[in-house]
This record gives structure tokens, sequence and C-alpha cells, in this order.
């Protein structure tokens, strides 16, 4: 029997995720540089915050010209990016940390200073590749998210404490800075993928290979 196929997010229709998501306007556009390993591959969450927001775009290459990204934030009419990333790049630009626990500091200023944000995805290392790529990244203003809770990516295993899923980091990043975004939305169709793997594999597999360790290790 020949599988059928969503015409617009282009997966088997027994996994599309269409029917949950429910697309938002977002003040601040979002411009995801995906590193080509992760184009492919089937969990991926970086095309959920293209369907979910309508300011937002992926851009997949390993290598992008400054100035192309720039024209592609002047197609949102944004000229001021800020990186969500873990760690600061460099001593002389900017680097914020937002703690979700503590809340260190309002994030009014923030809101004003910038009107769109880049993030990274991709594992650890393709992130790493990335940065060594496009130099350029290192030379914008960047924001670490921290104390973000337990990732809800429950079949997958992070290497990195406290990491979480691309669409998770944007989540997290536009209720931080847009007033008006709400993050339920943007996430229901990644908690429905989640739930749709955890029942394809079944329990038994996913409490042995994942549920059990996670409690291990927290």
């Amino acid at each position: 029997m020949a599988r059928t196929y969503c015409q617009r997010c282009k997966k088997p229709e027994q996994v599309c995720l269409c029917s949950y998501l429910d697309p938002q306007e977002n003040a601040k556009a979002v411009i995801i540089l995906r590193h080509p390993d992760e184009k492919s591959k089937a969990l991926g969450t970086a095309s959920l915050v293209e369907f979910g927001l309508s300011r937002a775009t992926i851009v997949d290459a390993l290598y992008s010209h400054h100035q192309d990204i720039r024209d592609l934030l002047l197609r949102f009419s944004c000229t001021e990016p800020l990186l969500i990333y873990p760690e600061p790049l460099s001593e002389e630009y900017p680097h914020y940390v937002y703690d979700f626990e503590k809340d260190r500091f309002t994030s009014l200023a923030l809101q004003k200073a910038y009107d769109s944000i880049i993030l990274l995805d991709g594992t650890w290392r393709n992130t790493r590749e990335l940065l060594h790529c496009n130099s350029w990244l290192k030379q914008l203003p960047s924001l670490s998210l921290v104390n973000l809770g337990q990732s809800r990516y429950r079949i997958r295993q992070a290497k990195q404490e406290g990491a979480v899923a691309t669409i998770e980091a944007v989540a997290f990043a536009l209720s931080l800075l847009d007033e008006t975004f709400q993050a339920d939305k943007l996430i229901k169709p990644f908690e429905k993928m989640i739930e749709f793997q955890i029942e394809r594999m079944g329990q038994s597999v996913y409490q042995a290979n994942y549920l059990n360790k996670n409690k291990t290790k927290n």
C-alpha cells in the first residue's frame, strides 16, 4: 500500500502534525541557522517553528554570509538581532544572562533593544561548527537562557545538562522578548510529535530506554 504524504510538511500523513499547528503572529522575527546534518532528521523541531510563526525562517547552510542574513532580517523589517547562545562569545559585544529561576533583570530593556533573534540548530558539535564557519556571529549581542527546567523532549538523551530542543529555546526566548507571544501554541505540535513517537515505540521500550534513564539523571 502506497504512502500518502501531507502537501504542506511533506511527511507521511500518519505522522503529520499540521492539524495541531496554530500559527501566530510574532513581533520578534526568528532566524534559525540549521546545520546541514539536521535537515534530514525526522524529529527535528526547527520546521515546527517555521510553520508555527508568521515571521520565522530557516537557513540550511554551513556557511552563511553576514549580509545575506541582514538582508533576510530586512524582509521582516528587522535590523537588531540577538543571538541565543549558552555562553559569551566575545568580550567586545554585550552578553546577557536571563535566569528563569532568579529573574535577574527585567526583559523590558531587551524588548526595546532587539527586534529579532538568531538561533543555531544542531548538536553541540554542529553549533560549534556553525560558529567556526560564521565568525560574524561572534560580533552579535548574545543571550543565555538558564534554569529552563527539564526539557519536554522526552525521547532524546541530551549530553549537555540543561539542553532543550530548538523549538523550546525559541519559546523561552520569545516569551521573554515578545509580550504577545503564546508559547503553548508553538509547543503543542512538538508535544504531539513526542507522544506519537512514544506510542510507536511502546511504553515498555520508552520506559527502559528513556524514562528510567532520565529519572536516574535527575
